[in-house]
């Protein structure tokens, strides 16, 4: 489950591979978000709570319009099982998203024209596994991550 910053508007994610997306306030689901094959298990909320991104097992990852509930665009990451994890961040400014999945991470620009752009990806070869969560750090400067057997590893992002 996310939250929008002024916490009007929530986002589930479901094994049944749906999003929902919530109003608080009357406690409705005012959208279901269909596309994923497979049970989402990441989601991020992008700062004016205009775009969502999802992450599915087995490497899918979706970004949304939320004002139209509609998927502008999407890609796979390369997966070694169905059920590999990936995760999703959204920066505090809300014009990057971090995904992570297996042994790499993406870093996607996201401008408020809805277009979707790939910046950088890194492969994370002292780190086998994203396992457990991705989140920014220090107003988007570094990343951190969740490794097998508690580890967090924290990335720079430049």
């Amino acid at each position: 489950v996310v939250f929008s910053p002024n916490s009007q508007r929530a986002a589930s994610a479901s094994v049944d591979g749906t999003v929902r997306i919530w109003d608080v306030s009357n406690k409705t689901s005012t959208a279901i978000l269909k596309g994923h094959e497979a049970p989402v298990i990441s989601l991020a909320l992008c700062a004016d709570a205009k775009m969502l991104v999802s992450a599915a097992e087995g490497g899918a990852v979706k970004f949304w319009d939320l004002g139209s509930s509609t998927c502008i665009s999407s890609f796979k990451v390369e997966a070694s099982t169905l059920s590999s994890s990936c995760y999703v961040a959204a920066s505090p400014d809300g014009l990057s998203v971090l995904s992570g999945c297996q042994s790499s991470m993406q870093l996607w620009d996201m401008p408020q024209d809805g277009s979707v752009s790939c910046l950088a990806e890194t492969v994370l070869e002292q780190w086998p596994d994203v396992r457990g969560g991705l989140c920014y750090l220090q107003g988007g400067r570094h990343a951190a991550a969740g490794a097998e057997k508690g580890a967090v590893k924290v990335y720079g992002l430049g």
